[in-house]
């Protein structure tokens, strides 16, 4: 599977998949880090994605836990990205969610 060229500074100008639902990037997972949570709360996963090109931080949604704990979702590994929302933190800094892939 190859990466799809220009893939993250697409992502960047979008707020989401909605914007172009036949738009399935493939991207690489530069870092995968599991973020401390209180309580009994669900994982959350911290993820960087990359096209070759250029990179973007975000998280992983957490119907995507069993992927990651399975190992089908992993550092370094190749994913299809099929739905995702970009959003602007209050520094201005744009994060990835990515809901399914």
């Amino acid at each position: 599977m190859s990466l799809t060229d220009g893939a993250i500074q697409r992502m960047f100008s979008m707020s989401g998949s909605s914007d172009d639902p036949s738009f399935l990037p493939s991207v690489q997972i530069l870092h995968l880090k599991k973020i401390a949570q209180n309580g009994g709360a669900d994982d959350r996963w911290k993820v960087v994605l990359s096209d070759g090109n250029r990179f973007l931080s975000g998280m992983c949604a957490t119907q995507l836990n069993s992927k990651v704990n399975s190992g089908e979702i992993a550092q370094f590994g190749i994913v299809n990205v099929n739905e995702f929302l970009v959003n602007t933190l209050p520094s201005g800094q744009k994060i990835v969610i990515v809901l399914r892939c």
